[in-house]
Order: structure tokens, then sequence, then C-alpha cells
């Protein structure tokens, strides 16, 4: 028979087996664990292989993005159903720059930016991106163009929004039409000239370029067709609008030119704005011609109606306002005056104009907001290339706030050089 000690013994020893069950239990639970969430990765990463990398929004990702790779046969771009939908995508846009008359160099540019911007698909959102202004961006089509480039339908239309690429918002005038020498740039900075991203090189990183010249290649397209690389866009945009342009307001750049002007008008830098109680920022008070003290939009306003003879801040002697001179058009925000302008029969051009209002439209350079801006040119040199310009209300140039500000020589290869020229008519035209 076991003794009183064997007894014990088989006691201790049971119920040690039983608690070093318990803890041999845990280390094996998390070694199960641990090995199904490397099988779970594994298989997330293979069906990740299958899709294409996309940019949902004005600046595209490239944290997902495939480089080019001749070895391993891996495309930026993704799989072989999604180069064959690039391959249809790059013929659309082909076909637009086409029905302008520009050359294949042009396809080429516009096809590199929709790589950048979209990776060559026409993504119907965005991605929420914050413009300078806090406006919540509303992107959308294969260059992920914002509303105030055309409507809905234009950019979700791959022909038409590369027609706006190379023309501009609208098609009347901002595009790359109207970068100066843009073809001595290279194809990122180029392109970043019209669409205004963050960062000017983005659009050569990580294999953009190589891939999308690859996809060029697949679609047949001659890179090397003759065409323009510049215009007016305004008049190629609306030939009707251009005939009526008279011999000295003409508007039509030579093929290859950089936009030039006729040179004319003082200096300026010296703030001659007569209105006071100007308020702090983000204050509104009204000006008395449909505007608010210190906006740019009140100051390009004054400088207008000093050239058609006012003298001083009774701005009921003006002969311009809001909807004051010609037909009466409303002009409003600073983007919306060119439309006013237009409206009223006055005269856009995309050179540099003595005595005319510098046009922004919405997001229309570094700094500019969605509400655009206007400013005053007061003298274009002798090269009709450099020109002055004196504004209010920059607050990308001068401090925050209702302040004037003046640049003695601006160009329109520079990235906050105007979008347009509104030219105003004789005094007694108006």
């Amino acid at each position: 028979m076991p003794t009183g000690r064997d007894i014990a013994g088989l006691l201790v020893r049971g119920i040690a087996a039983k608690l070093l069950g318990k803890w041999l239990l845990i280390p094996a639970a998390l070694l199960l664990v641990l090995a199904l969430l490397s099988v779970a990765v594994l298989m997330m990463g293979s069906a990740g292989q299958d899709q294409s990398s996309r940019s949902s929004g004005c600046e595209a990702p490239g944290h997902n993005s495939q480089a080019v790779s001749a070895n391993s046969g891996t495309s930026y771009g993704g799989t072989a159903k999604d180069q064959a939908s690039q391959v249809e995508i790059i013929k659309k846009i082909d076909a637009g720059v086409k029905e302008l008359g520009y050359s294949g160099k042009v396809t080429r540019l516009v096809s590199i930016a929709a790589m950048g911007e979209s990776t060559l698909e026409n993504i119907s959102y965005g991605d929420n991106a914050i413009n300078p202004d806090g406006s919540v961006a509303d992107s959308i089509g294969i260059l992920q163009q914002q509303s105030n480039w055309g409507s809905k339908e234009q950019r979700m239309d791959p022909k038409t929004a590369a027609k706006l690429f190379v023309l501009g918002p609208h098609m009347k005038g901002g595009g790359l039409a109207d970068v100066a020498n843009w073809e001595s740039l290279s194809e990122s900075v180029a392109i970043n000239k019209v669409q205004i991203n963050q960062d000017p090189l983005h659009y050569e990183r990580e294999g953009r370029i190589q891939y999308t010249d690859q996809i060029i290649a697949k679609a047949g397209i001659d890179v090397s067709r003759s065409g323009k690389t510049h215009g007016d866009a305004a008049t190629e945009a609306d030939d009707d609008q251009a005939a009526s342009t008279t011999d000295e307001q003409d508007t039509d750049l030579c093929a290859g030119s950089a936009a030039a002007g006729q040179p004319g008008g003082t200096s300026g830098g010296k703030d001659d704005y007569p209105i006071t109680g100007i308020p702090g920022p983000y204050v509104y008070v009204e000006d008395g011609a449909g505007f608010y003290k210190g906006e740019c939009t009140s100051y390009a306003m004054w400088r207008l109606a000093k050239h058609l003879g006012a003298k001083d801040a009774n701005t009921a002697a003006w002969l311009v306002g809001n909807t004051k001179g010609g037909n009466g058009a409303k002009l409003g925000n600073g983007a919306e005056w060119r439309a006013g302008w237009e409206a009223r029969g006055w005269t856009v051009t995309t050179k540099p104009t003595a005595n005319s209002v510098a046009w922004w439209g919405a997001g229309g350079a570094q700094g500019i907001g969605s509400a655009g801006h206007v400013a005053w040119v007061d003298k274009v040199q002798e090269d009709g290339k450099t020109f002055e310009i004196s504004e209010y209300n920059n607050e990308y140039l001068a401090p925050p706030g209702h302040k004037y500000s003046h640049r003695p020589a601006v160009t329109m290869d520079n990235p906050q050089a105007p979008n347009a020229f509104l030219v105003p008519p004789a005094k007694d035209k108006l």
C-alpha cells in the first residue's frame, strides 16, 4: 500500500501538472493567433497585387503606387485590363487635343498630367482635399479638375477635360496654351503651372512619365505630330468673340510665342486708395461701389474708376461699380469678374496690358482661393512681358488683412501670375 508520503507526492504532481498545463495554453494560443495573422496579411497582399493604384484627389498620392520595372514586368498602372482602359483614355485625350489643332507634344503633356492626377482613370469623386481658402475641393475626372474649370459633364469627359487643360477654365484662358515657354520647362514643372499643385515635381516621381510614355506607345499616338503649342484660349474657344475684337485689342498669339503685350502705363508702388475706415482682417464694411473696403475688388474698382476720371472716394461720382458701367452686368467676387466683364461686352486677353485689371479665377494661382482675385496692372515694360501689379488683400504676398502690396516685375511664367487681363473700354464707350 502507498504510504502517506506517496499519496502526498501524487497529489502535488497532479496539481503541478494541471497548473503547468494552464500556463502552457497561453503561449500556445498566442502562437496560433500570430500564425493566423500572418496568413491574413499574405492573402491581403496577394489580393492587392491585382488592383491598380489610383489617385482620388488633386494631388495624386504615390503611397500605393508601383514604380515601373522593366525586369519584373510590374507596371505603375496595374493589370493588363487597367492598361487597356488607360490606352482608351489617352486616345480620347489625343482626340481633344487634335480638335484644337495642338501638337502631339501637347497630348503627351496632358497624358502625363492625367497620370499624375488620377493614374489615367476617370474618377467621379475627389479626396476631400482642402483648398487654400479652407473650402473642400470638388475635384473629378482624369485631371481632377474643380468646378471652376467647367461643368461636371465637361470634367468627366476625357476629351473635353483635355481641352480645358489646354485652354484653361471654361476654355477662356489660363491653360497650357498660356504658359510662356512651357516647352523649355520639365514636363512636371510645365504641368504644375496649370494644375497649381503643391509639389512641382509630383508628375515625374515614381516612374509616372516613363509609364505614361509606354501607354502612349500602346495607344499608337504620334507625339511628334506637328501643331500648335501656344495660342490665345479666348480666341480659340470663341471665334465669333475674337472676330469682334478691335485691332488695338487683338488677342491672337503666334504659335510658339510667349504672351507679350504692348509697353505702356505708369510705374506704381504708391498706395493711392482713397477710401478710409478700412477694417481689420475678416471684417467687411461696404465701400459705396458695391464692394467691401480694403478688399481686392474695391481697390481694383477704384483704379478702374480713376483710369476713367475719378478723383477721390466719392463713389457716387465714379462711372463704374459692381453693377455700374456698360450694361450693368454684376462683377461680384474676384473669380466672377471675367464673366461679368464679358457680359458687359468688354475685352479679355491673355497679353499683359497696362491700365487693365489682372484677373485670377478660383484657385487660379498659388495663394488664390475659391473667391479668385483681382489687381491693377500699373505698367508693362518695354519687353511686353514684364509688368507691375498693385493690389489689396493678397494675403499670400502681404500681411493678413486689408493691406496694399505692389509687385514691380511679374511675368506670365511666375507661379503667382494672373490668368487673364480685363481691358476697360474707352471712357466714351462705356
